[in-house]
Order: structure tokens, then C-alpha cells, then sequence
């Protein structure tokens, strides 16, 4: 992996239409935590008699953005052949596959990326994970990016973030003033010094928005890079350190399916999963 990112010059981005906003959705995990309680990917669970993904793909429909991505890593098969199966042809979205080694959602988002930009002349990547439901508001994430993009005069990447159940593992460091991000870790030991009060800390949502010009520094930093990787852990923790990184910060509840309970959360969570999934 290069020290050094390319350069991206004066490039000005144009302005932010929601049909070259293709919404990705990272299916990259291996669930050995569920390895004993699902016979199916999480990403295929059922909620309310409609699997997981479906829920995912409808509500992209509705928001009128760009063709949906869809980065899988496992198991290929059994995905595409229930999308194929499920939906029209005009609603399919492009699929992205991660090698046979897996290489996690890092690997996916990686792959995602270099079919977007080979196939299509889409600007922006809206990512998230597939197995992680967040109550946040599409439209202030939307005028939240527009907005660092009219100041920075260019392409930028607005990572959304939660203050609502907030703890140190994953805790993403941010400008209060310009919303600037200023550091990425995975434990307390990593943390900044917040004792300026210029920065606060807020928890990774998974969700985030990237422009074309991001992407091909992203794509150009890992380029040479094999194995598992994390998408938010690796890629976007190494990327922040070059600018341009950017924090939409609210007050969004979360569920994250980690583990068999968290699925069980979920289920009897109704209420919350049809406010995210479904309205």
C-alpha cells in the first residue's frame, strides 16, 4: 500500500444529483457467530415475512437514487439467485463480488468501487452495511454532503455518526467547528486529546458518502492490497488522515447484527425496523 495518495489537482465536483448517487450495500461478512442459529445469510433473515435485503432494496427504490450495488462476499450464490428471483430486471441492482478468499468488507467496498467507476459515471457512493439498521435521516445526510462540498470547492466523503448510545470502541473524532475529521480508532488507547473542546467524539454508523475523485484515491492507495481487510477499520481510518473526511453527526438509534441476541432485539423491535425499513 502507497504512503502517499494521488494528487487530485483543482477538480470541482459538479453538483450533487440523487440519480448518480448509487446506494452500495456491503454484504461482506462471514457470520461465524451465527454459524449454529441461521441457515441463510443475515442478510436474508426475515422480518415481518419479507427478508432483510428486500427491505433494503425497496426503500433505495423510494428514495429515487441511482442503480444499487450490491458488494457480496458471502455467499455468492445464494444472494444473487434470491435477488434474480425476487425482483424485475429493470429493479436488479449490479452486483459485486469479493474474491473466493473473502476478504471481508473492505475486500467488497473494493471491488464495489472499481465496478462503479469502470461501469458507470455515477459520483457518489452512498455505502452501508447490509447487516446494520440505523434510523438516519437520508435527506440531512444528503444536504449535510452537499454542504462540504460548496465549502471544500470539491469532491468530499461524509461519514455519519451517532450520538445516541456512544462508546469508546469505534468512536470517530470530529472538528466541531467545520465537522473535519480528525482521527479514527478502535479502543480508548487510540483516543485524541479532547481537552481543547475543538473536538468531539460520536460512533460510526456504517453509513457514508463518497465522491468519484474519493474513490479513485481509495482504489489507488489499496491497490496492492491482499487479505482481509475492514472497510471502516482500515480503508477509512487510513484515508481520513489526508483531508477532505467529513462527519454528519445526529441522534440515530441503531442495531448492528452482531450476534444471535441482536437479531432477536431486532425482531421484537418492530416498531423501530418499519420506521427504518419501510417508511
Amino acid at each position: 500500500m502507497t504512503e502517499q495518495p494521488i494528487e487530485m489537482g483543482a477538480y470541482e465536483s459538479e453538483p450533487l444529483e440523487r440519480r448518480r448517487i448509487s446506494p452500495l450495500i456491503l454484504l461482506g461478512g462471514e457470520q461465524k457467530r451465527f454459524k449454529d442459529t441461521l441457515s441463510t445469510p443475515k442478510s436474508l433473515v426475515e422480518l415481518g415475512g419479507e427478508p432483510l435485503l428486500d427491505l433494503w432494496l425497496k426503500k433505495m427504490e423510494r428514495a429515487h437514487l441511482g442503480r444499487i450495488l450490491l458488494g457480496v462476499a458471502h455467499p455468492h450464490d445464494t444472494i444473487e439467485q434470491h435477488v434474480r428471483s425476487s425482483f424485475k430486471e429493470n429493479q436488479q441492482p449490479i452486483f459485486s463480488y469479493d474474491s473466493e478468499q473473502r476478504n471481508g468488507t473492505g475486500g467488497a467496498f473494493l471491488e464495489a468501487a472499481r465496478t462503479l467507476l469502470d461501469s458507470t459515471d455515477q459520483q457518489t457512493i452512498l455505502s452501508m452495511n447490509g447487516d446494520t439498521i440505523v434510523s438516519a435521516d437520508l435527506e440531512r445526510m444528503l444536504n449535510a454532503h452537499e454542504q462540504h462540498r460548496t465549502e471544500t470547492g470539491g469532491d468530499v466523503a461524509t461519514i455519519t455518526l451517532t450520538t445516541e448510545g456512544t462508546h469508546h470502541i469505534d468512536q470517530v473524532y470530529y472538528d466541531t467547528a467545520t465537522k473535519e475529521i480528525a482521527a479514527w480508532n478502535e479502543g480508548i488507547n487510540d483516543a485524541p486529546d479532547l481537552r481543547s473542546g475543538h473536538l468531539k467524539a460520536a460512533s460510526n454508523t456504517g453509513i457514508s458518502l463518497i465522491d468519484r475523485s474519493i474513490l479513485e484515491r481509495i482504489l489507488h492507495d489499496f491497490q496492492h492490497r491482499n487479505g482481509r481487510i475492514s472497510f471502516e477499520q482500515e480503508i477509512l481510518r487510513y484515508e481520513v488522515r489526508y483531508g477532505k473526511f467529513f462527519a454528519h453527526v445526529g441522534k440515530y438509534p441503531m442495531i448492528n447484527l452482531n450476534e444471535p441476541a441482536d437479531l432477536d432485539r431486532l425482531r421484537n423491535e418492530e416498531g423501530f425496523w418499519k420506521q427504518v425499513l419501510t417508511e
